[in-house]
This record gives structure tokens, sequence and C-alpha cells, in this order.
């Protein structure tokens, strides 16, 4: 655990030692669930970073951040890149263009990819439905989901 008074409002940062040194893709999570809604009320933000080890996505560290502001998200990634011996090759993120920036900044090295599924709520001006009407919610996760039914039960799924 690592508590950071960053520009006096503090940054808490929870991680694992062992998985996280070694990890060459990260995650990143913040999840389109808004994680306001899960960060304690001197937070305004959870945030997760999963990486991919041995072929499993495994959470490796969790953030309580002040704001969402390119700063802080550096100082989180500054933090991150003291304690791992790899630099990320590949990062993959929520469109987020502060989060993308303060990545660039930090690990230059590495490429960004967007999740099509936030993209896609991006460039349909789907986000604020997502987040506000339970039920279109519900529809476009379901939409998403298919992609893992066998292709035999489509059909049935759909009903």
């Amino acid at each position: 655990m690592r508590d950071h008074g960053y520009k006096q409002k503090h940054l808490h940062v929870f991680f694992n030692m062992m998985l996280i040194e070694n990890c060459w893709i990260l995650l990143q999570s913040t999840s389109f669930e808004n994680t306001n809604l899960v960060a304690p009320k001197l937070f305004e933000q959870m945030y997760s970073i999963h990486g991919s080890i041995r072929g499993k996505t495994l959470p490796l560290l969790y953030a309580l951040l002040p704001n969402e502001t390119q700063g802080t998200y550096e100082e989180l990634f500054k933090i991150v890149d003291q304690h791992i011996q790899h630099k990320p090759k590949y990062v993959t993120i929520d469109f987020e263009k502060a989060n993308e920036n303060a990545l660039a900044t930090v690990f230059p090295q590495c490429d960004i990819f967007g999740r099509v599924f936030h993209f896609k709520q991006c460039e349909l001006c789907l986000r604020k439905e997502f987040l506000e009407n339970a039920d279109s919610r519900h529809t476009m996760k379901n939409l998403v989901a298919l992609a893992f039914v066998p292709q035999q039960n489509v059909i049935q799924e759909l009903k």
C-alpha cells in the first residue's frame, strides 16, 4: 500500500509487488459502471490495473484517486514505474484523453490501445445512455457478451 499526498490530495495505491513487477501487458480498467459510485467519498475514482500473467488476466493494482486529471494519472503511473522491472509493451485503456496522455508521458515505449466497446459508446454518443439507463446498459452488455456465446446458441440467447 502507498499513500501519496499529491498536491494536498491523497492518492492511495494498493498492489501486489510479485505480480506487477514482471508484467508486460497492462489492462487499465475504470469500468463504465462509473467507478465514482464505488470510490469512498474522499475520492473521485477507484482505478484498477490488470495484467496478463501466464494467459490469465489478474488485478494487479487498485488506486483511490482524488480526481481524473492528467497530473494525477501521471503520478500514479510514476509509482507503478518505480516498482516494475519491465516496461509494459502494451496498454489497453478506456477512451479518456487525460489517461492516454499520462500513459504516453510515463511509458512512451508502449503501444496504447482503446477498448472497442468504449470507442463505440463514444462514437455513437451512447455513454450518457449507458450510464443513466439501466435497461440500455443491460442490452449493450448483452450484445457484447454475444461474442462469447457458441454460434449454435446465439439465436436462442437473443430471445
